[in-house]
């Protein structure tokens, strides 16, 4: 096993929330946006950009919560909550698709997301509902 040091993950004493994104297009932009609706607040984001680091990820565990921002090809968004799940059940997770089929928003209600969102979407809104249930989880 090689150990990949990782310098984006949870500070001590904040609330980690999973950034799961692209590294083009829009995503780095809106994850900015998302990230700065929470200062001052002690939340921590998590930057990745595979599936493979999302999913070492939640194995840590002690995150607040999962952001997937799914372009269907570096993250395949039901492909990595489908995995989630097997690791943690409850994990509060927001998929944010560019075209939400009734497919994929059946198979990701069955998944048990938290929400499903097109994309792009205001982040200031996902940054209000994940504010929202990390408060109502305590």
């Amino acid at each position: 096993m090689t150990l990949t040091p990782r310098t984006s993950f949870a500070d001590p004493g904040s609330t980690p929330i999973l950034v799961a994104h692209a590294v083009s297009g829009d995503a780095p932009r809106w994850c900015d946006e998302f990230e700065s609706g929470f200062r001052p607040a002690v939340v921590s984001i998590c930057r990745v950009h595979t599936r493979q680091d999302a999913v070492q990820r939640v194995e840590l565990g002690g995150l607040a919560a999962a952001i997937l921002l799914a372009d269907d090809h570096e993250i395949d968004g039901l492909s990595v909550l489908r995995t989630i799940r097997s690791i943690d059940a409850v994990l509060p997770c927001w998929l944010l698709m560019k075209n939400v089929t009734r497919h994929a928003l059946q198979a990701a209600l069955t998944l048990k997301a938290t929400s499903v969102i097109e994309f792009p979407s205001a982040a200031a809104h996902v940054t209000s509902a994940v504010r929202k249930a990390l408060i109502q989880n305590g």
